[in-house]
């Protein structure tokens, strides 16, 4: 009989994120692997759902999907959702986030913790929920790592922070590396429509930055160190910071209007999927200055979209990045200046930091994550004998 697997996919919202693309690139690369495992896939939002089904292809005989009509924290969906599972003859919960139901006996439950910010450096985000209501975050965590029969990380550094914070078995706690999407390593379409450079009338060099806005990433740093990098050169460069809008933190916006860069930084809002392609085929270097990261998916996605990178020397970075990338303090805006200044001036460095980063690339896929993600699960069932 084949192992039944159930995927809970209400991570993945309307304006994707981390979680959302790591669920998204999980389960289609779980269902080409070879064996015989069948997968049900958790939605609580009809459209989202009918989405993702059209984009399963031929991959629909073997995963399906299920509606649900509770949300992740809905006190209903720990009442009933592994009653309902059980019934469907489902052996394996996997929750890409930190959040696996109260009830659930007879499911062997995984969960894949992709950092511990909020645990580990709340002032980071100070104003997320998480952070806000601590005592219930922490305790939702602690929870789902104690009761989970096995833990995924990102990262040798998560599963460090992970290790450091609860008292946990080291062999419950697997590492396994994010991927990257295919359309970042294949994309070869034409801009459609009017370019980001024609739209601002950009002429000169850019600067891409493209994230959240929470202090974790250190856009103020970056914004500062754009400042000074224009008197070092190119002069005419641009910083282009595309992301979502945060009502909760103003200051990048505040911060360029006081440095008098209204004219040569923009900000673009939300970016689809298929527009965050053409920003990186249009950039000429990606920063991510982040004073933490659990992974870092960006530094991989321009690394396959030969776009060369400067990135801060901490957490989880420099175990992505590698060599293949200028690795800064993320604290010292005259280094970080020096490296978009380098990669932006000198053609010998560009170039050869997009040929360091063309074969980094090759080191992460997600054919490889599903892989060790499914062995993860069947020795879940096999341990717990069910």
């Amino acid at each position: 009989m084949s192992l039944k697997i159930a995927i809970d996919a209400r991570w993945i919202f309307e304006k994707i994120s981390g979680i959302g693309e790591y669920t998204t690139e999980l389960v289609y690369s779980l269902s080409s692997l070879p064996g015989d495992e069948e997968y049900i896939v958790i939605f609580n939002n009809k459209d989202i759902l009918s989405e993702f089904n059209d984009n399963l292809g031929n991959r629909t005989s073997r995963v399906s999907c299920l509606y649900v009509p509770w949300g992740i924290y809905h006190p209903l969906s720990h009442i009933f959702l592994s009653g309902l599972l059980k019934k469907k003859g489902v052996k394996v919960f996997h929750s890409p986030g930190f959040m696996i139901p109260f009830y659930s006996s007879g499911i062997s439950m995984i969960v894949t913790i992709h950092d511990l910010i909020p645990i580990a450096f709340p002032e980071f985000t100070p104003k997320a929920k998480k952070t806000r209501f601590y005592p219930i975050f922490k305790w939702i965590v602690s929870r789902a790592v104690s009761a989970s029969d096995q833990i995924i990380v990102v990262s040798e550094n998560s599963k460090r922070d992970l290790l450091k914070f609860y008292n946990l078995r080291e062999e419950k706690v697997n590492v396994v590396y994010n991927g990257v999407g295919e359309r970042f390593l294949n994309f070869e379409n034409p801009i459609n429509g009017m370019s980001l450079k024609e739209k601002y009338s950009i002429e000169g060099p850019m600067i891409l930055y493209v994230g959240r806005r929470d202090p974790y990433k250190n856009l103020e740093g970056l914004i500062k160190a754009f400042y000074e990098m224009k008197s070092k050169g190119p002069g005419n460069a641009v910083l282009v910071i595309a992301g979502d809008v945060d009502s909760r933190y103003p200051e990048p916006e505040r911060l360029v209007n006081e440095l008098g860069l209204k004219e040569d930084v923009f900000f673009t809002g939300y970016i689809s999927n298929e527009n965050v392609l053409s920003l990186y085929s249009e950039a000429d270097v990606l920063a991510v200055p982040s004073l933490y990261e659990g992974f870092g998916l960006q530094i991989l996605e321009a690394f396959a979209m030969e776009l060369p990178v400067v990135a801060s020397n901490t957490s989880s970075i420099p175990e992505v990045a590698g060599d293949a990338s200028i690795l800064v303090s993320p604290e010292n805006i005259s280094m970080i200046a020096d490296a978009l200044s380098s990669v932006l001036t000198n053609d010998d460095i560009r170039n050869d930091l997009i040929e360091k980063g063309k074969e980094r690339v090759k080191g992460f896929s997600w054919n490889e994550s599903a892989r060790k993600t499914l062995n993860i699960y069947r020795c879940a069932v096999k341990e717990k004998n069910i």
